[in-house]
C-alpha cells in the first residue's frame, strides 16, 4: 500500500508515490510519541525498480488520540493491527498536504 499524491519538491522535481517506510510508537514517554518515515518516489514504477526515494518526509502525531480514535472502541481490531495501513489513513485525514490523496 501506498499513496499517490503529486507534490511539488524544492528542486522543481514532483515526488507522486509516497510510501511509509517505517512507524515508530513510543510508549516510554508520559504520552504516546508517534512518528512516520514517509518516502517519496517519482512513481511506483520507481520504487519497483529499486530506485532511491527522492525525498522523506517525518510525519509526527502531536496529539495521539487522532491516532487511537481510528482503532476501534477498544483499540484492537484489524485497522490497529496494522500500522502502516492506520497511518495512511491519519495522513489523508489529517495532513493538509495529502489532502486528496489516493491508496494505490
Amino acid at each position: 500500500m501506498a499513496l499517490q499524491k503529486t507534490i511539488h519538491l524544492a528542486n522543481g522535481a514532483d515526488a507522486q508515490y509516497w510510501r511509509i517506510d517505517e512507524v515508530i510508537i513510543n510508549y516510554g514517554t508520559e504520552e504516546c510519541g508517534i512518528t512516520m518515515n514517509l518516502k517519496g518516489y517519482l512513481d511506483a514504477t520507481a520504487r519497483e525498480n529499486g530506485h532511491i526515494q527522492m525525498t522523506q518526509k517525518l510525519v509526527h502525531i502531536i496529539d495521539p488520540t487522532t491516532w487511537t480514535a481510528m482503532c476501534g472502541t477498544d483499540g484492537r481490531d484489524e485497522l490497529s493491527n496494522n500500522p502502516k495501513r492506520l497511518g495512511y489513513l491519519w495522513i489523508k485525514a489529517n495532513d493538509p498536504e495529502f489532502s486528496g490523496a489516493t491508496d494505490c
